[in-house]
């Protein structure tokens, strides 16, 4: 695509120029804008079909101010970092790109099949196998980003959809999406943020270290996890002691809860969930290991699970009846130095639904418990300090507009 090669980065983000003209005119006027498909604080993604043509899209309507700054760069860095990816058969394609002064609309490739965390929400365990396509197909996705150092910083099954409804015949492709809190990773250029969602973040951001392409890996192993087991390896009972079980890097392999899940996948996550970045395993490092490169045939899957060994449903209604505190995901955002306060968000930037997570995890032997945690937690809490998600589900009140206006709002230009 002619113009890839001379955009600008600033500041982690890329600026443009955008190949993809962002027209001024009323999108409703090219499209009609049906149902919600998903919302957040700042965005919310809508069923197009274009009126001439009858194709479907995905209409993203993203603010352009947020807490009363102009973030209107944010989202042509998005908008660019789709563009140098639209070859990729496992990132969403970007078609169109509306504006006015209070927000943008990003017409995007329609993924019917949904997000990703649904299925998780659906199904009882998902097939080791079907986990390792989408993992792999994750990873041909973020090569593409890596290669051209850019970090997604915020991979999880929300983030990932599939692009039809073919799952349950075996036959899907995964797609890749909500690119807002991207970054450009160079030489000679530290990007320092805090950037993710509390499951899925590394130490080094917790640490306020610099940011790199093995950032992206360390949330690869957290989400390979998540899909094998239906749980996560690091939250606790709030968010500040899920950040102390990151910090602290201790994985742990129940065997009742690993017992039909193969060696090789074990050891892939293992490989993944290192906490110093330089010992983690790249994408190239990936795809040679044996769990994705030399996946077993069928004759040597594992046995189902037998009677004795503990379900996901199991281990679920354990949970539910300790009455353990589900976690939203939350997306946190700062920039500055580490002394800050930071308020999280639920969907900045972003297409994610605001369901609150439907498999809360069980502890593991090595996390903390409540009693542990006034200690424990000083390291975080001197730097941070953290407010649960405050998110209001308000249908659109602005006949030509998709969003709720903010009182007062100042036009971004």
């Amino acid at each position: 695509m002619a113009g890839k090669g001379q955009s600008k980065n600033a500041g982690g983000l890329m600026l443009g120029p955008v190949v993809t003209p962002i027209r001024k005119e009323n999108v409703r006027n090219e499209y009609d804008i049906a149902k919600e498909i998903a919302r957040g604080k700042f965005a919310v993604v809508y069923h197009a079909t274009h009126r001439r043509t009858g194709h479907e899209y995905a209409a993203k309507v993203v603010k352009k101010r947020r807490r009363g700054k102009c973030v209107r760069n944010e989202v042509i860095h998005e908008c660019t970092v789709l563009e140098h990816c639209a070859n990729s058969p496992y990132i969403v394609n970007l078609f169109e790109v509306f504006e006015d002064d209070h927000e943008m609309v990003l017409i995007l490739e329609l993924a019917t099949g949904g997000e990703l965390q649904a299925l998780c929400d659906d199904e009882q365990d998902i097939k080791e196998e079907h986990v390792r396509r989408i993992i792999e197909q994750t990873l041909a996705g973020v090569y593409e980003l890596h290669k051209l150092n850019i970090v997604h910083l915020d991979i999880k099954p929300s983030n990932i959809l599939l692009a039809s409804d073919d799952y349950q015949h075996g036959d899907f492709t995964i797609k890749l999406c909500d690119f807002g809190i991207s970054r450009v990773v160079s030489a000679g250029q530290e990007v320092r943020e805090i950037l993710g969602t509390p499951d899925y973040v590394a130490p080094e951001v917790l640490n306020f270290d610099p940011i790199s392409i093995a950032t992206d890996m360390w949330s690869i192993g957290v989400l390979t996890y998540v899909l094998l087991t239906g749980i996560s390896p690091f939250t606790g009972d709030d968010n500040q002691e899920t950040y102390v079980n990151i910090n602290q890097g201790k994985v742990d392999f129940p065997a009742d809860v690993f017992a039909d899940i193969s060696p090789a996948a074990i050891d892939f996550i293992k490989c993944l969930l290192v906490k110093n970045p330089k010992g983690r395993m790249t994408i190239d490092d990936c795809r040679r290991h044996p769990w994705i490169s030399n996946p077993p045939a069928k004759d040597d899957q594992p046995e189902p699970v037998s009677s004795s060994t503990i379900t996901k449903a199991e281990i679920l209604e354990v949970q539910h009846s300790e009455v353990l505190i589900q976690i939203m995901p939350a997306i946190i955002t700062v920039s500055g130095g580490p002394d800050v306060s930071v308020e999280t968000d639920s969907a900045l930037s972003s297409s994610v639904t605001v369901d609150p997570v439907s498999s809360p995890p069980s502890r593991r032997p090595h996390q903390i418990t409540s009693n542990e945690k006034e200690n424990a937690v000083g390291i975080i809490t001197k730097r941070f300090k953290f407010r649960e998600p405050q998110i209001t589900l308000t249908p659109p009140s602005r006949k030509g507009s998709l969003t709720a206006p903010v009182q007062n709002q100042v036009p971004c230009k």
